[in-house]
């Protein structure tokens, strides 16, 4: 298929990201400037417009039937993506098929000569480089467990939903800041900076013996909370649990409710939503 090219928008073939006269296992896409919107079909691969809007490795399979993913740079949230460990690199790109879709690998570029901040003397790594993913309900980014290919020169990090995605890099002013620092790395040592801290907190109903979502991050129970007759089998309550949220590592916090009832929770790193539970 012949591309039919035009000032504002480009119609083509598109298989596994790069322009092709035709294949089986092939999307369709449709272009403009800053929107891309890919047609995939059940044969998955790796789709998408590549450079900025980045691309997404699917499995084969994965799509039931056929999906249509747009990958957009137009109307980037309000949500500073400068945090308090991080410096954003280039702006966000959304994400958005369809279905409802998980586990599939997004891509974003990464040229280490342009894209890597210097501060203090320092110069950020590739290892410090890692994608966020906007948590929309609670208006933050979210660090993702990320490697870098350098291969095809991109950062590598697998969805846990899809929203809004930006590029990032350790702060190589921050005083814990190392060549290897993560993004997950240095979000674990801000919170365990905090450890023995206790501060007043309520389980919410619907979830409360078995998840929790405490100060922007969401875990899950390693032991529940006992309702009380000594059962600690998972269960809804029917009622927000008040009490108390102790911070123990950077990885740990611990729920004691006004029985004495203790609760250990350990952070789902990622996550940007309950797991199992449905809170009222």
């Amino acid at each position: 298929m012949r591309p039919n090219r035009t000032r504002m928008r480009l119609s083509s073939v598109l298989c596994l990201g790069f322009l092709m006269p035709s294949a089986a296992a092939c999307s369709t896409g449709t272009e403009t400037p800053d929107t891309v919107t890919i047609t995939v079909d059940r044969s998955g691969g790796r789709v998408g417009p590549g450079g900025p809007l980045g691309e997404l490795d699917i499995a084969r399979g994965f799509v039931d039937g056929e999906d249509k993913v747009t990958f957009s740079s137009v109307g980037p949230p309000s949500v500073p993506t400068a945090t308090s460990l991080a410096v954003p690199i280039g702006y966000p790109v959304k994400i958005a098929p369809r279905q409802i879709l998980r586990g599939p690998q997004v891509r974003l570029p990464l040229d280490p000569a342009r894209d890597l901040p210097t501060a203090a003397g320092r110069r950020a790594t590739t290892a410090n480089a890692f994608i966020s993913v906007l948590s929309e309900d609670r208006r933050r980014w979210i660090p993702l467990p990320t490697t870098y290919d350098a291969g095809t020169g991109q950062l590598v990090a697998t969805a846990t939903h899809f929203s809004w995605f930006v590029r990032q890099a350790v702060d190589p002013a921050r005083s814990f800041w190392s060549p290897t620092t993560t993004g997950v790395q240095a979000a674990d040592i801000v919170i365990a900076a905090r450890a023995g801290r206790i501060v007043a907190h309520t389980l919410s109903a619907g979830c409360n013996n078995r998840e929790a979502h405490f100060e922007g991050r969401f875990y899950l129970a390693d032991r529940p909370l006992s309702d009380g007759t000594g059962d600690t089998q998972y269960r809804r309550f029917t009622r927000p649990v008040p009490g108390t949220m102790r911070v123990v590592s950077s990885t740990e916090i611990v729920f004691r409710d006004r029985q004495g009832h203790l609760a250990l929770f350990r952070v789902r790193h990622g996550a940007t939503n309950y797991q199992w539970c449905h809170p009222d």
